[in-house]
């Protein structure tokens, strides 16, 4: 008598495995990839506010001025449901899978950081998805469209660093007004 193995046998968990390869695959090529760093094509809005938009792979001399607008937008927030951990959210801005949009204010002689967002490749579920770990505007500069410009920037360098059918975005929204450039 033949056992008959149907559905999910050793061909469903093949071609799982195999889809989970080559998600790894693009992800380690988009990391691979340079990012076209320096300043992002901006439009017409962000150019009456004075700002500019510069894509990164690491924060460098960042790392302190992101971490303090981190800290206070997001600590009370955090504190009130998981906690805030100091180091787990040093250890994410200096990882080397993170990548970053920062926006500066540009007036005179003066460019000073007012925002950033922080990406990154990952596989979830066997499929590769861009998550979005932070977004940080600056109080001062919030409301006036530079978060739907950082995300917009953040897509434009996602498609061009991988293929356009990547589609997928991991965003969790922890305060109101977070919609509006999603």
């Amino acid at each position: 008598m033949k056992r008959v193995i149907s559905g999910g046998g050793r061909d469903s968990k093949r071609a799982r495995l195999k889809q989970s390869m080559r998600s790894r695959k693009l992800i380690e090529d988009a990391y691979r990839r340079n990012l076209p760093e320096g300043i992002a094509r901006t439009d017409s809005k962000l150019e009456q506010k004075h700002v500019e938009l510069e894509l990164q792979d690491t924060l460098g001399d960042m790392l302190p001025w992101a971490y303090m607008l981190l800290e206070r937008n997001m600590k009370s927030l955090y504190e009130g449901s998981w906690g805030w951990d100091e180091e787990k959210k040093r250890e994410e801005l200096v990882s080397r899978r993170a990548r970053f949009v920062i926006a500066y204010h540009v007036q005179d002689k003066s460019r000073d950081p007012i925002a950033f967002v922080h990406y990154r490749y990952v596989q979830e579920a066997r499929e590769p998805v861009v998550y979005v770990y932070e977004i940080q505007i600056d109080a001062l500069f919030q409301g006036l469209g530079i978060g739907r410009a950082l995300m917009t920037t953040v897509r434009s360098a996602c498609f061009s660093a991988l293929v356009s059918s990547w589609s997928r975005w991991k965003i969790f929204a922890r305060s109101e007004g977070w919609m509006p450039f999603a």
